[in-house]
């Protein structure tokens, strides 16, 4: 057997099915598209194993954020207000956006950086409850973004 043909095959031991994937993506394009709806934003973002294609069985979760437009919230950052108060809105919208379609999931804001919403349900047999961690982040003026230290409202 050559070297792309066990490789192939140990790819394919570790492969995520496709209605998994599609299920994975579809909640959380969900979520953003929730917050590009509702929040002054510049854009929102994928992030981590799903959006890198480094993904492998079982997926369990995903990584997602958005980046607030600073000019419509022009307070927060570290020279002004702790992303606290921002990050529980928008928990707090997921929440009553999301509660019709999955109607036990859980919205936590303890998760030191994100907002982590847990769908209380697999997308696949033996898989754990299926999780998203939400980032929300303020564009910094002179480029890049701040991330939130919700620990200590920073």
């Amino acid at each position: 057997m050559s070297i792309t043909e066990l490789f192939d095959k140990a790819r394919a031991r570790i492969a995520v099915p496709d209605y998994v994937l599609k299920e994975a993506r579809k909640r959380r394009d969900l979520i953003r598209d929730i917050v590009e709806q509702e929040f002054a934003n510049l854009r929102t973002f994928p992030s981590g194993s799903l959006a890198h294609g480094t993904h492998n069985d079982p997926l369990n979760d995903a990584d997602a954020g958005v980046v607030l437009d600073r000019r419509m919230y022009e307070d927060l950052g570290p020279d002004g207000e702790g992303p606290c108060a921002i990050v529980e809105e928008v928990r707090s919208m997921l929440r009553e956006r999301l509660k019709e379609d999955y109607p036990n999931a859980r919205f936590y804001t303890g998760g030191h950086r994100a907002i982590r919403i847990n769908f209380m349900e697999p997308i696949e047999l033996g898989a754990d409850n299926f999780t998203i961690d939400f980032i929300v982040a303020v564009r910094r003026d002179e480029g890049g973004v701040w991330i939130p230290d919700l620990d200590n409202d920073e």
